[in-house]
């Protein structure tokens, strides 16, 4: 019998065979008749065909078996299938930015040493080395494509434009743990280390491409500054051991590549060199130029064999030469140097126009058709003139389409690098001339309408550029003055061209962060200004065309967004009592739904996009025109918050949940209340119609969702699994329901059948929003943990983790595509994602200025105010002057109070409280983090602070439940009185400190002993959460104001309720005892304080002006004033006798005194922002 043998390693000539017909591995399997299994594992001598099938690979490949790499005479070890697929586990890729490559000329060579270098040496990194054009990424994907399956994972990026390391790793390693591991250290060396965790336990390709990008251009091989940090990740993957493989492509060797590199090393590099004859005349087959051998190889030897070169040099060989290469090479020979050399000399045959395209599809950055290119052109442009030059472009090879109908034009990456650099040479020269009639005037730096992410690499990349080359000419105060004078120049020409020059100085100067106050933009075209979060006080922007330019809107925190069934709207209901609408194309606002008293905690369109009803805190249920913006009717009946609507698919129902227990059913043509669904006997939160209308399910502060028959309105099924859900969804088919809620799941439901398919874990705090994607295998969910995960309903797989908010995500959209995902947050921004690459597409960034809470000081001299953005004001009350501005706090301040020796305390949701000096400095931080309970929440937000001078102590209310008692002294933590039932709202001490007075969100108020921290009594009585409670200045009674729009007075000693104080008209959010305890002051969301006489149990007075809900008032220490504040954004002072308001103070706005008269390019919409946030028209 013959010696058995073993597997004789790779077959480099089978391999070989198959290249040289240019077939994948899926051609060669099918041209013998095998599955692509089988022939990988001939290909990588795993195993040896049958007789018949040999046969057939001799006949396909018109060779014998020795040819073939398969010796007859010897029998291999036989390798079952099942074995062999045991060795190939299920492979996952991800190809970024990786271009497809069906045809890779004459590099059969490289491709054989490269996978000898992995799939033999297995090498751990491999570069990958040539000029540019030279054909290295097409390599380097055919080397992957080879070579995949003898791995787990494939991970293609890009480098081109420069992105950080910590971010590729964060991609990495995102996608090596399956979406699972998101949150990493801050530390690079340890960021890294967790990836070599997942390199040596699976075998991973990772491909990193262009590389050159991220080295310095005057010094070879050396990095880019703040870009040596890929040294690190070199040095650890070259010298530590594992079983996977980088894969680099460069223009230069890396430094230490050269240093780690060797035969005997796992390190190894190849330089790429041009193509033989044969293979260049390959390339250029098909473009119909002659020579004999000698000329062909004159002309390729000319230009390196370099595929770029050679295809951009064919073209003036056919156009001027009729493709003679011998009459092409008489004319002269070009030297090539350095790839700029054939572009300088192509650029310089261009026409102005195919110069000034070239410009546009750079700054571009993407694809774009010619309607969207021609857009950029504000002077008209013939559209067959654009086409021309287009055409002659794509001649030329400088722009490439990516399909023959209706094509999207853009540039390859060798030619966008050239282009960027050409533009910022030439936008620069003008600048330092100041001729405002060239680059600077027709083309825009960055366009400010752009997605998100390409906007970030036009400030990257262009604007940056442009602005540092600027700052190694001149001073930066230099610079100003010269972007002055040009504006100038602007400003006196007879005829002021319509272009981008004024955007272009803006953003400059933005870039700069120079003062913009009282510049001069008036009666001049600023376009392209991108002003989100820029400082404009005094700017004249008087008959100015502000089109295409961006600017801070007003709404604050986004509790619900909604996208229309087409996709092209975008509706959001707001903290402000508005709801929004946007075009979702380029975020333009289009109108403003104003009417609601309250927050507006959902929208919802009708089927045709005609409608949009909206449900408030104002216990209302709104039907709005979508076009005008008017309210079609108002919908009563509801007694407590609405918080949540829809439409029934057919438009002709409206459900409505509410707080007061029930769903109600509405006719949505005669606006009449047609069933109240009762039983459920909790607040009801979310509520989602069936897709054929005949059920609806709602959720709420209950384990469980109900499931209601509409024609009945009984409760049919109940879905037990959560303890309060937030959030349910039908999938579009209506067989499977998603419930989300406080327990960080979400529970997939089998409708049919009542049973849990599956439960999606990932989110690390409650998950307040889902929705399905209309394909039915998508769904979104937005979390408190601020991120947004994207699920494969089928398999249950978290397949995309979108980051970039800042705080709790109330609501997420899909698109009826499921291309595209809305999201709406506390950070007053919505976002709109690419639901493929989880890329940014829009950020609509608004603005607050709502003041959560003032103390006065000791002294009565100062008022502290603690704002949305994040900062405490001191403010002088005599001369009205801001004294500070406090910054530490990393999330919404929610209250703030004066301590000892002019101290301040201040509590946040960032889960501290904290103690600072009277200079702004903080001396202490107070963690409310507490692992006991983590079991109630795994955040533990502080709603309240309270001080008490004689025993110099701080109270806190909190998310979980408790209230804490601190030493302000050492900043121990004293005590953690547990009892109430939900979050705790306010807390206040006895004048003595003995007693503490709390009250939340369970309805109740709890009284504490100071010094046992013993419950002494609960006070029960309000019908909804307690927002405030304040104790006497002689520690005898306690006041207390509620949702239910009363005030309580109760005696701190009996324990017994005294009176009721009624006459708001809202919530009730701050009550405050006066010094002499004669009278009581409250705020409510009814835009009002009323003042309250204490002797004779009667109001006083009525004090308006606020235009929104008050949240916080405080006398002054001889209670002869009397301040407010609340959500207009102002701190108002009262005279508490004349009851009259002596003063306003509040915070420069945005846009301050910035004047749009006459201003064009704004809508009815944005006019109306920029007035809220201090423009004016005269």
């Amino acid at each position: 019998m013959q010696e058995k043998h073993g597997m004789p390693g790779p077959n480099r000539k089978l391999r070989l065979m198959r290249d040289q017909r240019h077939w994948s591995q899926e051609e060669a399997a099918a041209a013998i008749g095998v599955d692509r299994k089988t022939y990988i594992r001939w290909e990588q001598g795993q195993s040896f065909p049958q007789p018949k099938l040999l046969d057939a690979a001799c006949k396909v490949f018109g060779v014998s078996a020795l040819a073939l790499g398969f010796d007859s005479s010897l029998e291999y070890e036989h390798t079952s299938e099942d074995e062999s697929a045991a060795e190939f586990p299920q492979l996952r890729e991800d190809w970024g930015e990786a271009p497809f490559v069906r045809t890779l000329y004459g590099r059969n060579q490289e491709l054989e040493k490269a996978s000898q270098w992995v799939l033999v040496d297995k090498c751990s990194i491999i570069a990958l080395l040539g000029i540019g054009g030279i054909g290295k990424t097409s390599l380097a994907a055919h080397i992957a494509e080879s070579v995949k399956h003898d791995f787990e994972y494939v991970f293609w990026r890009s480098l081109q434009n420069a992105p950080s390391l910590k971010s590729i790793l964060r991609s990495c390693i995102h996608f090596l743990s399956h979406q699972q591991q998101i949150e990493l250290p801050e530390s690079l060396n340890e960021q890294i280390l967790i990836l070599l965790n997942y390199l040596r336990a699976h075998r991973c390709l990772i491909v990193l491409d262009n590389m050159e990008s991220i080295l310095e251009e005057r010094q070879a091989g050396a990095y880019r500054p703040g870009y040596d940090e890929y040294a690190t990740l070199l040095q650890y993957i070259g010298q530590a051991r594992h079983k996977s493989c980088l894969l680099l492509t460069s223009r230069e060797k890396v430094r230490d590549i050269a240093r780690l590199e060797g035969q005997k090393n796992p390190v190894r590099s190849f330089q790429l060199s041009g193509l033989e004859i044969s293979s260049g005349r390959n390339l250029l087959h098909d473009t119909h130029l002659f020579g004999d051998e000698e000329t062909w190889d004159a002309f390729i030897q000319l230009y390196a064999g370099n595929p770029l070169y050679l295809k951009l040099a064919s073209e003036p060989v056919q156009e001027v030469f009729g493709g003679d290469i011998a009459a092409f090479l008489k004319k002269g020979k070009s030297v090539l140097g350095d790839i700029r050399d054939p572009l300088d000399l192509q650029f310089a045959r261009l026409s102005d126009l195919e110069k000034s395209i070239m410009y546009w599809l750079m700054i571009e950055r993407e694809a774009i058709t010619l309607d969207e290119l021609q857009d950029n052109y504000i002077s008209q442009l013939l559209e067959e003139d654009l086409l021309d030059a287009v055409w002659s472009l794509r001649r030329r090879f400088l722009i490439e389409a990516d399909s023959a109908t209706m094509p999207r034009f853009f540039l390859q990456p060798v030619i966008m690098e050239y282009t960027t650099d050409r533009f910022i040479q030439e936008m620069t020269h003008d600048i330092r001339v100041e001729k405002i009639n060239g680059l600077c005037m027709s083309h825009a730096l960055i366009k400010a309408q752009a997605k998100d992410y390409v906007r970030n690499i036009q400030i990257r990349l262009i604007l940056s550029s442009v602005v540092k080359q600027l700052l190694r000419d001149f001073g930066e105060q230099e610079i100003e003055l010269k972007l002055q004078h040009i504006l100038a120049l602007h400003h006196n020409r007879h005829t002021r061209q319509s272009g981008y020059l004024a955007g272009n100085i803006l953003n400059m100067l933005v870039y700069l962060n120079a003062s913009l106050q009282s510049f001069d933009f008036s009666r001049l075209p600023v376009r392209q200004a991108y002003l989100r979060g820029t400082q404009l006080p005094d700017v004249n922007f008087a008959q100015a065309d502000l089109t295409q330019s961006v600017f801070t809107d007003t709404f604050g925190s986004i509790l619900t967004v909604a996208l229309s069934p087409t996709g092209n709207l975008l509706a959001a209901g707001t903290a402000n009592g508005e709801i929004r609408l946007w075009k979702v194309h380029d975020g333009t606002p289009l109108t403003h739904y104003t009417g609601h008293r309250g927050w507006v905690w959902s929208v919802a369109f009708n089927a045709d996009e005609t409608q949009l009803v909206s449900g408030s805190e104002d216990e209302t249920v709104r039907i709005w025109d979508v076009q005008s913006g008017k309210c079609i009717a108002i919908l009563s009946g509801h007694t407590n918050r609405v918080r949540s609507v829809t439409f029934s698919p057919d438009a002709t129902l409206i459900a409505s949940g509410s707080e007061d227990q029930t769903i109600r059913l509405w006719d949505s043509r005669t606006h009449q209340c047609l069933k109240c669904l009762e039983g459920y006997a909790h607040i009801v939160r979310p509520v989602a119609f069936s897709p054929d209308g005949t059920k609806i399910l709602n959720g709420g502060d209950s384990s469980s969702a109900w499931f209601w028959d509409v024609a009945s309105g009984h409760c049919v099924k109940r879905f037990e699994g959560h303890n309060q859900i937030w959030s349910v969804a039908f999938s579009p088919n209506g067989k499977t329901i998603a419930t989300a809620g406080d327990d960080e799941a979400i529970q997939l439901w089998d409708v049919e059948t009542e049973t849990c398919l599956r439960e999606l874990q990932g989110h690390t705090n409650r998950i307040w929003s889902v929705s399905f994607g209309l394909d039915g295998d998508l769904l979104a969910s937005g979390s408190d943990d601020k991120t947004i995960r994207l699920w494969h309903i089928q398999s249950g797989e978290c397949f995309k983790t979108l980051q970039g908010h800042t705080n709790r995500i109330w609501s997420v959209a899909a698109s009826s595509d499921s291309a595209m995902i809305a999201s709406g947050s506390d950070d007053q921004t919505i976002r709109l994602w690419d639901a493929r690459t989880g890329a940014s597409l829009n950020t609509l960034q608004g603005h607050t200025s709502w003041i959560w809470s003032i103390a006065w000081s000791l002294d009565g001299n100062t008022i502290a105010s603690c704002d949305e953005d994040l900062a405490i004001r001191l403010w002088d009350v005599n001369t009205d002057r801001c004294l500070q501005v406090i910054k530490g706090h990393t999330s919404r301040i929610r209250s703030v109070v004066f301590a000892l020796d002019g101290k301040i305390v201040s509590c946040s949701e960032d889960q501290t409280t904290r103690l600072w000096s009277d200079n702004g400095t903080c001396l202490r931080t107070f963690d409310a983090y507490n692992e006991a309970a983590q079991s109630i929440s795994t955040t533990n937000r502080v709603w309240s602070v309270a001080y008490n001078l004689a025993v110099d102590i701080i109270a806190t209310g909190n998310e979980d439940h408790t209230v804490r008692l601190w030493s302000a002294k050492t900043g121990e933590c004293m005590h953690i009185l547990k009892g109430h039932a939900g979050w705790v709202w306010s807390v206040s001490f006895s004048p003595d400190g003995t007693f503490l007075v709390s009250s939340g969100e369970d309805a109740t108020i709890r009284i504490w002993d100071t010094v046992t921290g013993e419950c002494k009594g609960i006070l029960q009585g309000h019908k909804s959460r307690v927002w405030s409670v304040a104790v006497s200045n002689d520690g005898n009674f306690i006041a207390s104001g509620s949702d239910d729009h009363n005030i309580f007075l109760w005696d701190l000693h009996t324990q017994q309720h005294i009176h009721t104080f009624e006459g708001h008209t809202n919530h009730v959010r701050s009550v405050s005892f006066s010094p002499d305890n004669t009278i009581l002051a409250s705020a409510s969301e009814d835009h009002t304080i009323k003042l309250w006489d204490l002797k004779a149990l009667q109001h006083l007075h009525t004090l308006e002006g606020h235009t929104n809900r008050v949240l916080s008032v405080g006398f002054n220490p001889d209670g002869s004033k009397l301040a407010s504040g609340g959500h207009d954004g102002s701190i108002m002072i009262w005279d508490t006798k004349t009851a009259q308001r002596i003063k306003m103070l509040r915070p420069d706005r945005p846009y301050e005194r910035m004047d749009i008269t006459e201003a064009s390019g704004l809508t009815e919409a944005q006019r109306n922002s920029l007035k809220s946030l201090g423009a004016f028209e005269k």
